[in-house]
């Protein structure tokens, strides 16, 4: 059998999908050592669920500060419906001048502590699923990757006012920084190729995990960097990774500042803000200690969620996304729901939107928060 260090980079049972460099190869193998543990894989797609943008401005973040540098490019002709996703072209005076094709690689980068992670992003694979995971799949075999971490924001009836949570399910990593992880209602939702590598990862026996920011729906639609940060430091704890998130955290104040003033403006959104803060107080009437991953044992039950998801996806089809069949379906409901998607305790102000409602500049559902300059960051989906 041919041993990992003679193997040709790229050279595998699924090598016509990808293409490795050899030089950037090389270079993860010498910081990884004859024996040491591999580097974390971190992840995520854009085109099916990412509230608040916070994972594609976790990828922006990672690339601007991390020195990226190409380990492994895949063949977008083999695994994108261009028809669907048609890639931007522009036309000049004499004709075409440029198309911005696509792009779905590994890069190697590196945390505040120079120590290096792998860092997969760019568009969810139309075709292929199977084997593009098992593409994955091999390529963090050959580099021993340690951990993998799928990252995402889910849009959930909460506020923006109160802290953030971090949730993930049960999973070796998640045992092993200590964190405790509360039993959810199951649930039913449309597929999509990040969930699923993280399904066949764990599967096959490596310390795999979701981690999950829950992003006041109403800002789902919007850039949330908030969550962002609070999306690396849950990756931090997990990984024992260090970012800098100096800049997020600037970032941050300037949009939570934004959405207070779009808050202020509108009796509708203060209302509603008020009513998610009364029923976040009533789940949590101590204050939450600061830490910086958060992980309530109360969290907001699978109707809830599945009614917030449902309303954001629709939100996104709305806007030029394709949206997967299926629909959401609690497997477990256990709570009785308004039309917003919160449990009725009949003390809640009335009049506030609901969850899909429009925002006030006719957007997504929630004030028009501060957006990345120049369009969308890095691999940060356009809402």
């Amino acid at each position: 059998m041919e041993s990992e260090a003679n193997r040709p980079a790229g050279a595998g049972r699924y090598d016509r999908l990808y293409r490795t460099d050899p030089s950037v190869a090389a270079e993860v193998r010498a910081q990884m050592g004859a024996d040491g543990p591999g580097p974390s894989l971190l992840y995520a797609f854009h085109g099916f669920l990412d509230a608040g943008m916070i994972a594609g401005l976790a990828i922006h973040d990672l690339k601007s500060n991390g020195d990226p540098k190409r380990l492994a490019t895949f063949d977008v002709d083999q695994l994108i419906d261009y028809r669907d996703r048609r890639p931007p072209m522009v036309l000049g005076e004499e004709g075409w001048d440029s198309v911005r094709s696509p792009d779905l690689g590994i890069d190697l980068v590196h945390d505040a502590d120079g120590r290096p992670l792998l860092l997969m992003s760019g568009p969810e694979p139309d075709f292929k699923w199977e084997e593009f995971i098992g593409a994955v799949r091999e390529v963090a075999e050959d580099f021993r990757v340690e951990h993998a971490v799928s990252m995402f924001g889910v849009p959930v009836p909460v506020p923006h006012t109160r802290p953030l949570t971090c949730a993930m399910p049960t999973s070796r990593i998640a045992a092993a920084a200590g964190a405790k992880v509360p039993a959810h209602t199951r649930f039913q939702v449309p597929g999509s190729a990040q969930a699923l590598l993280q399904l066949r990862l764990q599967e096959a026996g490596l310390d795999s995990v979701a981690l999950t920011v829950h992003v006041p729906h109403y800002l789902a639609g919007v850039a949330f960097p908030a969550g962002t940060v609070e999306l690396l430091r849950g990756v931090g704890e997990l990984t024992g990774l260090n970012f800098d998130t100096s800049r997020l955290e600037k970032a941050a104040r300037v949009a939570n500042a934004s959405i207070d003033s779009q808050v202020n403006g509108s009796e509708e959104l203060t209302a509603l803000v008020h009513r998610l803060e009364h029923h976040y107080d009533r789940r949590h009437p101590r204050q939450l200690p600061a830490r910086p991953m958060r992980i309530p044992e109360d969290l907001p039950d699978g109707d809830e969620i599945a009614r917030e998801i449902e309303a954001y996806l629709d939100q996104q089809a709305k806007s030029g996304w394709k949206k997967s069949g299926g629909g959401v379906t609690p497997l477990e409901p256990d709570a009785d729901t308004d039309d917003a998607g919160l449990p009725t305790d009949g003390e809640a102000p009335d009049g506030g939107p609901s969850a899909g409602g429009e925002a006030p500049d006719g957007g997504g559902p929630g004030p028009a928060g501060p957006r990345p300059s120049g369009g969308t960051p890095g691999d940060a989906p356009a809402a």
